[in-house]
């Protein structure tokens, strides 16, 4: 007996089976829209791999929010285009492009993609974002004409403690000291009888230290409380010529003893004194250093005069502030001799601005990028300002918000400033973003 099948019955496997293959068969599909959008590495766009597209299939558009660096060549470069099913062709901006040939991205480009049916397209607007601004550039504002009206300056320096920038002013037998209450107001924090060597002012913790003309007193001054104490004198037979910065919970001191070069470190009202070969060098500097410290640890003397005058194209470094050592091994890799400059640590650079050579003002900024061991004359980007009056005898400081503030110095006619400039590198505000 033969078992018959329904009609209806069989319709249902024939249409199930038909829609099985649709699902499984390849077909000529009308997809014509972009997946993905990318760059591989590339030597004339050494970051463009690492940026991310963003497709936009509802609007038609592709572009990058992380713009790409500011000296990429993206005039010759491939990208890879990825599809939701293979495409028939690919023109860009109304030429075919086979995907392997460069692509000018410098302005937009259409992208139209056809899909397998040879009919089904779809038109992109693409846009490589890159950065307009050069972000290692040095934009320079000039916040305040004067802190002060003081007659007979000998010497400014500023200074940063407490999340406040300072400016001490040393005149004829007075010392003051003005606060930034903001960055285009200054007032008067101390007014002092005592003329202290303010080019030797080094910050600690919550105060600062500073010496008297004379080397032989030593004062620190809170700005919170104040209060002006003094501190101590210098061991007897020694003067002393330079503070040279706060290394591991003492302040440290260049001095001469009989003529001779000596390292003295202070803490608990006593002084230490530290002898080493290190400093018997003839090019180590006694006072006129641009002083800085590399990663807010290690402390740099940049140029200075030496104990017979002469000045010196030098970068004393020191890990503990008893054993020093000059970077620069040849004059071919220094800044020249220079006294009086500024110097900072931005960016993981060195940078070393004004002073003079004994005879001019110097003019030139330099930079080294590893650490002190070579320098080169700064870019144009990096320059100050044609608008900065060259000086000697400047400060510089970098504050908690990478903001650096040049002020006050000597220009060639004699004349002291008390004017405040502000710096700013542009990738600082990129990351900040």
């Amino acid at each position: 007996m033969h078992k018959r099948i329904p009609l209806l019955c069989g319709l249902s496997i024939l249409i199930s089976t038909i829609f099985s293959a649709c699902l499984t068969e390849p077909s000529t599909s009308q997809e014509a829209h972009i997946q993905s959008f990318y760059f591989n590495e590339n030597d004339s766009a050494p970051d463009i791999s690492n940026i991310t597209f963003t497709v936009d299939t509802t609007n038609l558009i592709i572009y990058n929010t992380d713009s790409v660096a500011y000296d990429s060549d993206i005039s010759k470069i491939v990208p890879v285009i990825v599809g939701y099913a293979s495409f028939s062709g690919i023109t860009v901006n109304g030429a075919e492009w086979n995907q392997t040939d460069s692509l000018d991205f410098r302005n937009p480009a259409s992208i139209t993609v056809t899909a397998a049916d040879k009919k089904t397209s779809h038109t992109y607007n693409v846009v490589v974002n890159k950065h307009k601004v050069n972000p290692d550039s040095i934009v320079w504002t000039k916040t305040v004409d004067a802190i002060a009206q003081i007659d007979n300056i000998k010497a400014t320096q500023a200074f940063y403690v407490g999340n406040k920038l300072f400016c001490a002013i040393q005149s004829d037998n007075r010392s003051d000291i003005y606060v930034a209450d903001a960055e285009n107001h200054w007032s008067s924090d101390i007014n002092s009888t005592t003329e202290f060597n303010v080019r030797s002012i080094t910050v600690r913790e919550n105060d600062i230290v500073m010496l008297t003309n004379d080397g032989l007193e030593m004062y620190s001054w809170n700005p919170i409380t104040k209060e002006l104490e003094q501190l101590t004198t210098a061991p007897e037979g020694y003067q002393i010529k330079d503070l040279i910065g706060y290394i591991d919970n003492e302040v440290w001191a260049i001095s001469i003893n009989n003529g001779t070069k000596t390292i003295l470190n202070y803490s608990n009202d006593e002084w230490d004194n530290i002898s080493d070969a290190s400093i018997e060098a003839d090019e180590f500097p006694v006072e006129g250093s641009a002083k800085m410290q590399w990663n807010n640890r290690m402390p740099y003397l940049l140029g200075g005069s030496n104990a017979s005058g002469v000045f010196q194209n030098c970068v004393f470094s020191s890990e503990n502030g008893k054993y020093w050592t000059n970077l620069i091994k040849s004059p071919n890799y220094g800044f020249g001799n220079r006294k009086d400059a500024a110097a900072i640590y931005i960016d993981n650079k060195i940078f070393i601005f004004g002073g003079n050579d004994g005879d001019a003002i110097i003019n030139t900024t330099y930079v080294s990028e590893d650490n002190g061991f070579s320098w080169q004359n700064a870019l144009e980007y990096q320059e100050l300002p044609e608008t900065y009056t060259d000086r000697t005898g400047l400060s510089a400081v970098v504050d908690n918000q990478n903001y650096i503030w040049l002020i006050g110095g000597r220009d060639e006619n004699g004349s002291f400033h008390t004017d405040v400039w502000k710096g700013r590198i542009n990738k600082s505000d990129f990351l900040l973003q």
